[in-house]
């Protein structure tokens, strides 16, 4: 049995302590982790799946997720899968495979993380995205 994380989300004012990467590829989640591992040296484990209940279509999305916090950087990674079997994570970023949420306490480091795994095979594309110009921006308002 899967885990599952409900949230529910009340945002006016939000402030986006996080830095975000889109990053198209054909693999699968496990792939994508497994690589974006050996080359961040670092060690994404699958976590409780994101559940986000669509109002409009009266149904719920679950999307996986692996996170990693490296307790010496004190660099939180969480990978979350765009897609699912009934929708998007963020309709408007249709293309995008999955998200690299990345939050640091003092550093700006997507663009660090983007050049290194844009090296990736598994990796067709990666980009910085602008969190607060996204119109799901509040859906990657989680911990």
């Amino acid at each position: 049995m899967k885990k599952t994380q409900k949230i529910k989300l009340d945002i006016h004012d939000a402030q986006f302590d996080f830095e975000l990467l889109g990053i198209v590829s054909s693999e699968n989640d496990y792939t994508l982790t497994w690589a974006i591992n050996q080359t961040l040296e670092i060690t994404l484990k699958k976590d409780t799946q994101l559940e986000i209940t669509d109002i409009k279509l009266n149904v719920n999305k679950k999307f996986e997720r692996f996170s990693y916090f490296d307790a010496n950087t004190e660099i939180s990674y969480t990978l979350i899968s765009n897609k699912t079997e009934n929708g998007y994570l963020a309709k408007e970023q249709s293309p995008i495979d999955f998200f690299l949420k990345l939050k640091s306490p003092t550093l700006e480091i997507a663009s660090i993380v983007q050049r290194k795994i844009k090296l990736c095979k598994e990796i067709q594309a990666v980009f910085v995205l602008n969190p607060s110009e996204l119109k799901s921006k509040k859906l990657f308002i989680f911990e």
